[in-house]
């Protein structure tokens, strides 16, 4: 127990990350450039983070017609509350988490590690 201005508390989490929760989408095979462009990117120009829901679902009908896609919980916060669960410690996410298909993968997937 800490005591925090003459007050006694119990630590309930190794560690507590804020954040902004992320997944990330990767195609089985490269897209074609017109698909890139379509998104405002260069070839190998990076990431790009997809905020607007019209344009996130557009993203995945695309993927989805064009053979599949994977998705993967991103971030670094996220992932490295996901690591120090995993290797035994205890880890809390703070953050926003969109009410969608995304955003449930997401809880999904970091209360699957038992991040809460």
């Amino acid at each position: 127990m800490q005591s925090i201005n003459g007050s006694i508390r119990s630590k309930k989490y190794d560690v507590v990350g804020i954040c902004t929760a992320m997944v990330d989408c990767e195609h089985e095979e490269q897209l074609p450039m017109e698909v890139i462009s379509s998104f405002g990117l260069l070839n190998g120009s990076g990431m790009k983070l997809v905020t607007d829901q019209f344009e996130r679902d557009y993203l995945l009908v695309l993927l989805d017609s064009m053979g599949g896609y994977k998705l993967h919980p991103g971030g670094s916060v996220a992932n490295t509350l996901t690591g120090i669960s995993v290797l035994g410690g205890t880890a809390a996410m703070c953050g926003s988490v969109a009410m969608d298909a995304m955003g449930m993968y997401f809880l999904q997937e970091q209360q699957q590690y038992g991040v809460t």
